[in-house]
């Protein structure tokens, strides 16, 4: 007797067209994907077009740390720069190009064949994350005078 009934049951949900998955809680929208310009420029901080090592290309990626009153003394990279300040305040002199100062989530193109000097004035670590755009063998970064 149960058997007949249960298979009413089940003739009776397919001929109302009632499926399994009819019958799944969905959600009212699917996980979305966003993705937020952060930096688009064809010229460094200084205003500097960028232009592009000759060679293999090569990415590097550094995690760069700054401890409170230290600075990274003068120099320039040879190769764009991006950068982007995971925590911490840089301040950036440009010598005759200016001063900057950078905060945790700001991003940049860093001077290209520009000497700079980055300095932490603060009470806590600067963490950021620094891509080079260059080649093989290409020196990222060099000793400079101040300008």
């Amino acid at each position: 007797m149960f058997r007949p009934l249960l298979a009413a049951a089940a003739l009776s949900i397919l001929a109302t067209g009632v499926n399994a998955q009819a019958l799944a809680v969905v959600p009212d929208t699917a996980p979305a994907i966003h993705a937020d310009t952060l930096l688009r420029s064809t010229q460094d901080v200084t205003g500097q077009l960028l232009s592009y090592p000759d060679g293999t290309p090569e990415i590097t990626v550094e995690r760069i740390v700054v401890d409170p009153g230290a600075e990274t003394g003068w120099h320039m990279h040879t190769v764009p720069l991006f950068a982007r300040i995971e925590s911490g305040t840089l301040t950036v002199d440009y010598g005759s190009r200016g001063l900057r100062t950078y905060n945790a989530g700001d991003v940049m193109l860093e001077a290209e064949n520009w000497p700079h000097n980055g300095h932490n004035a603060g009470t806590e670590p600067v963490v950021l994350l620094a891509i080079f755009i260059g080649a093989v063998d290409a020196v990222l970064s060099e000793p400079a005078t101040q300008q």
